[in-house]
């Protein structure tokens, strides 16, 4: 996305490559049967609990956050 994003006039905005980072960490994540001991498939058909994040869940939000923080805004140094 951001080889073919215009820096005049970008196409992408922040929603945009937020939905992006979710897609690659999913992508990644989805590959296994089984991460840190924790079983996939089980995971997906689970029930769920409101308000309640599974180790998978959180595990999802670590990788988005390393796919967030990925991309630095132009004109911003990079962060530390």
């Amino acid at each position: 996305m951001m080889a073919l994003d215009d820096k005049e006039l970008p196409n992408f905005g922040d929603t945009d490559y937020q939905l992006a980072a979710y897609a690659a960490a999913l992508r990644v994540m989805t590959r296994f049967s089984t991460i840190e001991g924790i079983n996939i498939e089980n995971e997906l058909y689970r029930e769920k609990h409101k308000n309640q994040k599974s180790a998978f869940e959180k595990l999802i939000d670590q990788a988005v956050e390393i796919a967030c923080n990925h991309l630095i805004p132009i004109g911003f140094d990079e962060f530390q």
